[in-house]
């Protein structure tokens, strides 16, 4: 078998390994097995003749960016980035907080104080009793 046969089997080689990467947590070592036969690759094809090498380099740098712009596209899909990435509709830390926009709808308004205003105490706004600190001294 001559030197492109082997060149195509690592590209091959190389592509599954970074799809499995994709796929799989390997903690880098599925990028390494990648990124080594797809320089093995080149070197191959390289020794074939220099025209393939040519080729052959041409056509991995510009399917290597199409590629990882696909993967990145699914990967948000995938077991691993549901895991990674947060999804504001599971979390409840990030969804919108009520009692505080209700509170905030309220500044501006005027009350009574329902008791003595030491630093902190009790406040009627339209007819919500509420816990409030004074920014002055007691009244």
């Amino acid at each position: 078998m001559d030197f492109w046969f082997w060149a195509l089997i690592f590209l091959g080689l190389s592509v599954f390994f970074a799809v499995l990467e994709v796929f799989i947590t390997s903690g880098g070592i599925l990028t390494f097995l990648s990124v080594t036969t797809l320089l093995t690759g080149i070197v191959l094809a390289f020794q074939c003749s220099p025209v393939w090498g040519g080729v052959y380099l041409f056509g991995v740098t510009v399917c290597i960016p199409v590629f990882l712009w696909f993967a990145f596209k699914i990967w948000p899909h995938t077991m691993m980035g549901r895991r990674i990435l947060l999804q504001p509709e599971d979390d409840p830390a990030l969804q919108p907080n009520t009692e505080l926009l209700a509170l905030k709808q309220l500044v501006g308004k005027q009350g009574m104080a329902r008791s003595k205003m030491m630093l902190s105490g009790l406040i009627e706004i339209e007819g919500k009793r509420l816990n409030a600190i004074s920014e002055s001294e007691s009244l």
